[in-house]
């Protein structure tokens, strides 16, 4: 017997000192209210409940800990999955985790674990596309309109039923990128089609840098924790909130730094140029692209050249 994860790779028999132990922790369990510990208020409103069930991980029936499947409005979006090398008595919701779209390729996504380096980027499971056939089929008939995790064990041939949940890490947590989030969001509130939500669409997604920062300070010194390449506007302009620790500033420069990627949303290329220590926005987008340099490198060589240009006209004015 063991309670929710085994440490050993046999259970414990069921003797007189186990049932004792077993029958006050799960007294204790049924009397604990779970909506007062992570805000997680739906369950003030479920009945308590005792599951026994086989230990799959023990009996060797999976060789994985659950994979986390996020789903909005039926349609499986990306998936979090078990990866790197357990150490000894390691569980696999402590271990390191990779994010992969549908077709189990990787996916640029952070949660709430650290990832893993490609080395140690995790094999295809035998049960993969039976897992992907299930969650569409799940997500269709009982989930429309909604943003759900669904968890099975599918690290052997078959796949095995977890949970569901609507309120993932009490949902005090985001995703890095952002843009995540925001995928789950627009799909269930039916910005996007489900169906634009194929693999390759969320990889493109995920990867994509066209949103360019570069910021300087006063004396045009630039900025390298300020500067660089996202996939969406409120990854970029999240970034220049750390110039204040003030709530109000901090959401000044947000909706400001918003405000211009705007304005530049229909390029290829989009630029963003804070001076001043987030004081001083301007805004360009650029249509050819330079593949040899950085998007924040194309960036910063033509706001140096729009400079020059400037002061140009400024000198031949006087």
């Amino acid at each position: 017997h063991c309670f929710k994860y085994c440490n050993d790779a046999k259970p414990k028999p069921l003797d007189a000192a186990a049932f004792k132990s077993s029958k006050q922790q799960i007294t204790e369990d049924i009397n604990l209210d779970y909506s007062t510990l992570g805000g997680e208020l739906q369950y003030k409103y479920i009945t308590p409940r005792i599951i026994f069930e086989e230990d799959i991980i023990s009996g060797g029936k999976t060789d994985t800990d659950v994979t986390f499947w996020w789903l909005t409005d039926g349609q499986p979006v990306f998936i979090s999955h078990q990866c790197g090398k357990k150490r000894k008595n390691q569980q696999g919701f402590q271990m390191n985790r990779v994010f992969v779209s549908t077709d189990f390729h990787r996916l640029p996504i952070v949660f709430n674990r650290d990832t893993c380096p490609e080395s140690d980027m995790p094999a295809k499971p035998k049960s993969w596309y039976t897992q992907v056939k299930v969650m569409a089929e799940l997500g269709k008939q009982l989930f429309p309109g909604e943003v759900v995790r669904i968890d099975v064990y599918g690290g052997g041939d078959q796949v095995w039923f977890s949970e569901f949940t609507f309120s993932t890490a009490g949902c005090w947590r985001t995703f890095k990128p952002r843009v995540a989030d925001g995928l789950l969001y627009a799909i269930a509130h039916g910005k996007v089609s489900p169906k634009t939500a194929t693999a390759e669409y969320v990889e493109r997604l995920m990867s994509d840098v066209s949103w360019a920062l570069v910021s300087f300070d006063e004396k045009q010194v630039k900025l390298s924790e300020f500067t660089g390449a996202y996939p969406s506007p409120v990854d970029m302009c999240a970034t220049l909130e750390d110039f204040s620790n003030d709530n109000a500033q901090r959401s000044e420069i947000l909706e400001t730094c918003l405000g211009e990627a705007k304005k530049i949303k229909d390029f290829p290329l989009r630029c963003i140029i804070t001076e001043g220590n987030g004081t001083d926005f301007s805004s360009f987008g650029v249509m050819n692209n330079d593949p040899l340099l950085s998007p924040s490198a194309v960036c910063e060589a033509k706001f140096v050249k729009l400079q020059s240009k400037q002061k140009m006209k400024i000198v031949s004015r006087q």
